[in-house]
């Protein structure tokens, strides 16, 4: 099988929402039906992951989701960027 990776991780505000979310829909909706199988990796932080989780959600609605599969992606903890860096290599 042939998986086609996307990652959706995007800005916290987005200024043309409805316009966004149309050609996501519609990039969505591409992939769905030209590749065997997608795997979406999606963040969870701002209104461009939450758009993105929804037209997700509607799409794949619309045509199934035998052909792909979403995963959120959480934000790591951000190193302590005050050490020396040879205090981080140890």
């Amino acid at each position: 099988m042939n998986i086609y990776s996307v990652t959706f991780i995007g800005h916290r505000d987005v200024k043309r929402f409805t316009e966004e979310e149309a050609i996501l829909d519609g990039q969505i909706r591409r992939l769905l039906q030209i590749k065997e199988f997608v795997e979406v990796y999606v963040g969870n932080d701002g209104e461009f992951d939450t758009m993105a989780v929804s037209a997700l959600r509607r799409v794949r609605r619309e045509y199934g989701d035998e052909n792909s599969a979403v995963n959120v992606v959480l934000p790591y903890k951000k190193a302590n960027m005050d050490l020396p860096l040879c205090n981080l290599m140890r």
